[in-house]
């Protein structure tokens, strides 16, 4: 007895009204098999990233910005005026300083009350009371006095000047009035003048 092929026995048999493909439909498709899928391509634009870029110039490199020292944070504009009205005398000794030195007249304020500021409380009490007669040492305490005299005129025509100063310094020249105890700002002032300005002849 013949031995059949088993492979016939479990093909499976074709579903109700689908074409069965003829003998020559086979043989051409085992012929021409589909081509395989083309495998997806990737740009080089899209693969090459900035990182790896090898032609970017320096400067496309983006450097960090140089942030504000804090000496230039702690700057401060002169911008408090302080009266001062000197004698015409004084007057002319400070101009004629300023010319020989060429130093602002911020510069030469600031300067005289540096170089004078431990003999002000003195220079203070003798330009107050004008170094005048030695009066008796004991003396009754009857009245209510202000607590420093009235300081003495010299009558002198006097010219006013405006100091730009900043206003830090503006505050140490109102602490250093209140520490010597002197009447005003502006009495500080000259008596420092006075004793730092040399005299025309000198200049």
């Amino acid at each position: 007895m013949a031995r059949q092929d088993l492979s016939k026995l479990t093909r499976k048999a074709p579903a109700a009204g689908t074409p069965t493909p003829s003998a020559d439909e086979n043989q051409l498709a085992q012929d021409n098999p589909a081509p395989a899928p083309a495998p997806a391509v990737t740009s080089r634009t899209e693969a090459k990233t900035p990182a790896a870029r090898k032609s970017d110039p320096p400067s496309a490199i983006a450097e960090p910005i140089a942030e504000p020292t804090g000496a230039e944070d702690s700057r401060e504009t002169a911008s408090k005026g302080v009266p001062v009205h000197l004698p015409t005398s004084l007057n002319e000794r400070l101009q004629a300083y300023m010319s020989k030195t060429r130093k602002s007249h911020q510069t030469v304020l600031l300067d005289a009350l540096e170089a004078t500021y431990h003999q002000l409380p003195d220079l203070v009490e003798k330009a107050i009371s004008g170094e005048a007669a030695e009066e008796p040492q004991e003396r009754a305490s009857l009245f209510a006095r202000p607590s420093r005299p009235a300081p003495m005129s010299s009558g002198e025509p006097r010219v006013k000047h405006t100091v730009r100063v900043s206003p830090t310094n503006r505050k140490i020249l109102d602490q250093i009035t209140a520490e010597v105890q002197a009447p005003s700002r502006n009495l500080l002032i000259i008596t420092a003048y006075e004793a730092f300005l040399p005299s025309i002849n000198e200049s």
